[in-house]
């Protein structure tokens, strides 16, 4: 059965082209022998403005052109043209394919891609998930380039057009993703141990969580400690006094926001009075009975996972717990690698 839209030969009983998805069942369509008809100021409206019967013959010949033109672009270049219907399906690598009647060659591009975008999505921001967003883009520049170049002609014009096209079509779905997703969802590798976290962790967080809002009781957010200094241990071994200065961000649980009273009685937190069950990521390393008041535009933020800060005085390590809201980077949502490592942050 034959396609009158783009003349592929179907199998007999296809209800649908399954190339171009025109229907083959027009034949049997019930057709209504009474159309609607123009009303009165239609039938003037055609007789001054004659639209209809100029639309048509201009529409015939301008689809005849084209496809002429298509034709002497294909043979001139030695490239293959799919139909019209196939073009919006090269954004998913192997549908095209599947579409035109591929299937060994749609579904070998379809499988391998979203393997990579499986391993791309759960190691994001490492370096394995770097690997697997490089092999989608290969994958479905690829698939665009199999299914151009299927006349067996492999001219260095037509390599240099398909590989151009494809170029432009991936970089038209993964350059704007490449862009706006961290904008929401960032990652950051530590480069040291602290508990609860080890050398080569990879979090996940979000940049813009506290974009016109203020962080919220029980929130782990990414956030930097304003800067200070410790002995350094090699100091004492070369004879001199060092120092090292400590800056860098760190991770932690924020205990109460602004305008806040916080006491601490060696068990629980009593924020304003009322007892409260938010503890920080390293409880351990909190000292017994103290109190604070945290002010307008901060939170409180106890720095148990920073290993330095244990080394100052006590004073001195009540200070770094009221964290400005300028200094926090984001929310942290979960820790992403290793796998077997998966934490979500609550």
């Amino acid at each position: 059965m034959q396609c009158v839209n783009c003349q592929f030969e179907n199998m007999p009983g296809s209800p649908a082209c399954v190339r171009c998805g025109t229907s083959l069942g027009l034949a049997t369509a019930v057709i209504s022998i009474d159309p609607p008809r123009a009303t009165r100021l239609q039938k003037e409206l055609r007789r001054w403005i004659p639209f209809w019967p100029m639309y048509y013959p201009v529409r015939n010949q301008l689809a005849s052109a084209l496809q002429r033109a298509t034709a002497v672009v294909a043979r001139d270049l030695a490239i293959h043209l799919p139909a019209f219907g196939t073009w919006f399906r090269m954004i998913v690598p192997g549908w095209a394919h599947l579409h035109e009647g591929h299937t060994r060659r749609g579904r070998g591009f379809l499988g391998v891609w979203l393997a990579a975008l499986f391993v791309a999505a759960v190691s994001y921001g490492t370096s394995i998930g770097a690997v697997a967003v490089g092999i989608l883009f290969a994958t479905h520049a690829s698939s665009i380039l199999d299914l151009l170049l299927q006349g067996g002609h492999r001219t260095l014009r037509a390599a240099a057009i398909a590989t151009a096209l494809s170029v432009t079509l991936a970089l038209v779905i993964y350059w704007p993703i490449a862009s706006t997703l961290p904008r929401y969802l960032a990652s950051r590798q530590l480069l040291q141990t602290s508990p609860p976290f080890v050398e080569g962790d990879v979090i996940l967080y979000n940049p813009r969580a506290f974009v016109g809002a203020s962080p919220q009781s029980g929130d782990v957010v990414l956030y930097r400690n304003s800067e200070f200094t410790v002995p350094t241990a090699d100091g004492a071994r070369l004879g001199r006094p060092m120092q090292t200065r400590v800056r860098g961000e760190w991770i932690d649980r924020v205990i109460a926001g602004p305008n806040s009273h916080v006491r601490w009685d060696g068990k629980n937190f009593w924020i304003n009075g009322v007892q409260s069950s938010v503890l920080p990521l390293g409880p351990n390393a909190l000292a017994a009975n103290f109190e604070m008041e945290v002010p307008s535009g901060a939170c409180c933020i106890f720095p148990t996972t920073n290993p330095y800060l244990a080394q100052l005085s006590e004073s001195a390590w009540r200070a770094h717990c009221i964290v400005p809201n300028s200094q926090i980077t984001g929310k942290v949502l979960m820790r992403n690698y290793p796998f077997w490592r998966l934490w979500w942050a609550q």
